[in-house]
């Protein structure tokens, strides 16, 4: 991902952490914008439309090649797995 995405890429990550992490306990506090959902979705097709167009190495084209006897991700699996990597990432402690 470009660096100038960085900033809302954190924000991303800390609106979806914190979702993740209060669900069971406060469910008043899970994120009620489908659109942010969409957004998130649409920016990382776009990087993936990018890397299958300009193959370059890094996270989202390890997830696109890997591959195990013949089986690969789907597009919503890369998604899936690009966005728990960074949330995993840039979590504060």
């Amino acid at each position: 991902m470009p660096i100038s995405d960085a900033p809302q890429l954190k924000a991303w990550s800390e609106d979806f952490a914190e979702m993740l992490g209060n669900f069971q306990h406060n469910p008043d506090r899970v994120p009620r914008d489908p659109s942010q959902r969409r957004t998130n979705d649409r920016y990382f097709k776009s990087a993936i439309r990018e890397i299958r167009n300009h193959p370059r190495e890094g996270l989202i084209h390890s997830f696109l090649a890997a591959e195990l006897e013949g089986d690969r991700f789907t597009e919503d699996e890369v998604i899936a797995n690009t966005i728990i990597t960074m949330v995993g990432g840039l979590e504060r402690r």
